[in-house]
């Protein structure tokens, strides 16, 4: 029966098996539970002659299959002959990065990806374990360049140095087609970014959120979720006074949906005063740590006056937030 179905069918079929752009997402990253998509390429393509000329040459179903576990199971040469099969489409990469000491041509298989074809990864799903020395390698240097065809980039890092190193702007500032973003524990220096379609960006940092984030926030009129969470115990002698909120930029970010932040006070102080513009059914909830910051209590509770009565003003009393909460608790360092 088989047989007399299309290549067109065929092939969506075949497709149906390597991870949607809905597997990517920050929500539920699905894509890492999809375990199975480059083995059932590959016996697929062993059933019977048609099947194997339509799965040969079709290489975006083999750049969507690059599942780093199933890679890693590969020998040298198999590797090889899959990543022939990509052709030049743009590249889905995901999967925890094993660090085989044993093994290193699955290491040097994965930087040569990362370092030669920067440029044509457009999703890329990567969590990072505990004890892993592939952080110290200089190569990780390509997620500052600049990402053309890149969609979806999450890394979750846990190691100690945390990676890498910042030299500059996350991807030189200039991702055009990026819609999901999500780093843990990365180093980055974001600034005023060219992320126009950014949907959705989850942030985990060892060091407190400074008020100046906001501006790499403005502009981003996309955005749809956000999340960020702070590990740091101390503020970092951050000193913020309410004259320094006249100096940020106001959020218009009239499809927020859902806004998270898990941080010190001074930089909640901060957000909520700018905040001026979600989406009419938003979700909001801003959680302050137990961290000493370096702002008295007195004009802490001043600034969250000013920055609540300001929010409400210009967006809860127009109707426009669904839920809004503060909250004191402790931190969470949780992100995959």
């Amino acid at each position: 029966m088989a047989q007399l179905l299309p290549d067109e069918v065929l092939w969506r079929i075949f497709n149906l098996n390597t991870p949607e752009d809905e597997d990517f997402t920050v929500d539920g990253l699905d894509v890492l539970a999809k375990g199975t998509s480059l083995l059932t390429a590959r016996r697929t393509s062993q059933v019977c002659s048609k099947w194997r000329t339509l799965l040969l040459s079709s290489s975006s179903i083999w750049t969507n299959a690059l599942n780093l576990e199933e890679l890693h199971n590969l020998s040298a040469e198999g590797r090889k002959e899959v990543w022939l099969r990509t052709a030049s489409s743009p590249l889905s990469i995901y999967g925890v990065l094993v660090d085989d000491e044993e093994d290193l041509s699955f290491n040097e298989f994965f930087f040569a990806i990362l370092e030669g074809h920067w440029s044509r990864i457009r999703r890329f799903a990567i969590p990072l374990g505990k004890h892993s020395n592939i952080v110290n390698d200089p190569r990780w240097s390509s997620i500052y360049l600049a990402a053309p065809t890149l969609e979806f980039f999450h890394l979750s890092n846990i190691s100690d140095p945390h990676l890498p190193l910042a030299i500059g702007p996350l991807f030189s500032n200039c991702a055009p087609r990026l819609q999901s973003l999500a780093l843990g524990n990365v180093s980055f220096d974001l600034r005023t970014p060219s992320f126009p379609r950014l949907r959705d960006i989850h942030l985990v940092l060892d060091s407190a959120f400074h008020p100046r984030f906001l501006w790499a926030l403005n502009g981003m009129s996309n955005l749809e979720n956000v999340n960020l969470t702070s590990t740091e115990d101390d503020d970092g002698a951050l000193v913020l006074e309410t004259e320094d909120l006249q100096d940020l930029p106001n959020l218009n970010l009239p499809k927020l949906r859902d806004l998270i932040v898990f941080s010190n006070l001074p930089f909640i102080c901060a957000l909520i005063s700018r905040l001026t513009t979600v989406h009419p059914r938003a979700n909001i909830l801003m959680n302050a740590t137990r961290y000493p910051v370096s702002v008295p209590l007195s004009e802490c509770f001043t600034l969250l006056q000013t920055g609540f009565k300001r929010c409400y003003e210009k967006v809860v009393n127009s109707g426009a937030v669904d839920t809004m909460r503060l909250t004191r608790q402790s931190k969470i360092k949780s992100f995959y």
